[in-house]
């Protein structure tokens, strides 16, 4: 059983699954079948180790599967048989996107860290003349307007370098959500881009 004042990430979990089951509609058997869906098209038994019963009288399976969710999902009543930590991404990858980043940021805010959706989709292909062309103008242009401080701030100048800040990272978003679009598109997965950074 917990005592502090904060949410346990169990917890933050167990009240997306709940109102994401009410949004629905669904019963909690509907919501396992679609966490058991989304563990199998993410591969989750294969790098967890977990599996889930998926023979016999659909309704019996459906609920077996329901009841190990929300005894996972328990940890009001319990200290005990909790979640795995490596079944996270299985539920996390059966929630809409938007959701997915709500329980993200639910969690994270507690270390003052934010999440955001990598973006998949883009209308046109990486044009990579055009980013270098968006780096150096928008770098050059901030960069110039930091310079004009060096003397002292002048009226001005401030607001000046503020415009130029957020025009620099609108740019660079646009810039990095075609690039993210293209990683998408080439299959390149998360832990190889961590090697490279």
């Amino acid at each position: 059983m917990r005592s502090e004042s904060h949410k346990t990430r169990i917890a933050v979990i167990r009240d997306h699954v709940a109102a994401w089951r009410k949004e629905q509609g669904w019963s909690r058997e509907a919501a396992a079948m679609a966490i058991v869906d989304a563990h199998e098209r993410i591969g989750g038994a294969a790098v967890t180790g977990i599996t889930f019963e998926s023979s016999g009288d659909a309704f019996t399976t459906a609920k077996k599967n329901a009841d190990r969710i929300w005894r996972w999902l328990d940890d009001e009543s319990k200290d005990n048989n909790l979640m795995p930590a490596n079944f996270e991404n299985s539920i996390l990858a059966a929630f809409p996107m938007e959701r997915r980043v709500d329980v993200l940021n639910e969690i994270l805010s507690q270390i003052d860290c934010v999440a955001r959706a990598r973006h998949q989709k883009s209308s046109a292909d990486l044009n990579v003349q055009h980013v270098m062309q968006v780096i150096v103008r928008t770098n050059h242009r901030t960069e110039s307007d930091a310079a004009d401080l060096l003397d002292g701030i002048d009226p001005g100048e401030l607001p000046r370098l503020h415009s130029s800040l957020a025009h620099d990272i609108r740019e660079k978003q646009q810039v990095m959500r075609a690039v993210e679009a293209e990683i998408s598109k080439s299959g390149v997965q998360v832990a190889e881009l961590r090697k490279v950074s």
